[in-house]
């Protein structure tokens, strides 16, 4: 079971600045959330993680999801991967 303090520690060993972490009230559906600079955040379920972004008004954009993982360093890497070489969103290539 994946749980949102280990996952803020396993994030700041890949290198990622956390900002901080919440343990759920409810951690049947989900664990918590992990809070990360610029408006970053990381929803952690029992094996089940994603990263999104909070826009202003309270949209939020989910930019990478996992399931099944079976422990949270491996979820780190992802994200400290995405968030180090960024993509490029379709309609920047080339230009």
């Amino acid at each position: 079971m994946l749980l949102a303090k280990r996952m803020a520690e396993a994030l700041e060993k890949a290198g990622v600045k956390v900002v901080g972490y919440e343990e759920s009230k409810n951690p049947k559906f989900m664990d918590g959330e992990v809070s990360l600079e610029n408006s970053f955040n990381i929803q952690v379920g029992s094996n089940y993680a994603c990263l999104c972004i909070i826009r202003k008004g309270g949209e939020i954009d989910y930019l990478l999801e996992m399931e099944e993982i079976e422990r949270e360093a491996d979820f780190a890497k992802e994200v400290a991967s995405f968030i180090m070489h960024p993509r490029e969103s379709p309609g920047q290539a080339g230009e």
